[in-house]
């Protein structure tokens, strides 16, 4: 086609959607029956393999989830309940101890070592009590500012 003007408006795009169309009606160039055999045969290979893998995957989820369940002795929803809730039981108090002393209304230095060595005990750590006595994150810049922030914030 010739060459279409920058400023052309209207007429510039009625010209190019006449050659886009007479593009469109032109006949595709038919495919040599090698070229064809070809493209047969490499979606045959990419759909064998997306088959193997996806069956391979699955059986590896299946067994991890098996090993898992006879690992930590699983048997029935109940016992998968029960060990969810042993496992997630330090993490849920630790976290309402951080909940409680970060948003305190006037917390004392005190209490957040109080709580941060009880912590740090309920880890089963006496060196992280110690180190939880003084210079924990509670009392860092950043907790202090969140802490200031939200002070009027009420769930």
């Amino acid at each position: 086609g010739g060459r279409l003007p920058l400023g052309g408006g209207r007429r510039a795009l009625q010209q190019l959607s006449r050659e886009s169309a007479r593009q469109g009606m032109q006949q595709p160039k038919a495919l040599s029956p090698e070229a064809s055999d070809a493209m047969r045969r490499q979606f045959m290979a990419g759909l064998r393999a997306l088959t193997y893998g996806s069956l391979v995957g699955l059986v590896g989820v299946t067994a991890a989830v098996t090993l898992a369940a006879n690992a930590f002795e699983i048997g029935d929803a109940s016992s998968l309940r029960a060990n969810i809730k042993a496992a997630m039981d330090p993490f849920a108090a630790s976290v309402s101890d951080l909940a409680r002393v970060l948003f305190a209304a006037e917390p004392s230095s005190g209490a957040r070592a109080t709580v941060a060595a009880a912590a740090a005990a309920r880890a089963g750590t006496e060196d992280s009590a110690k180190e939880a006595k003084g210079g924990s994150i509670v009392d860092s810049e950043f907790a202090k500012k969140l802490r200031e922030r939200f002070k009027n914030f009420k769930l």
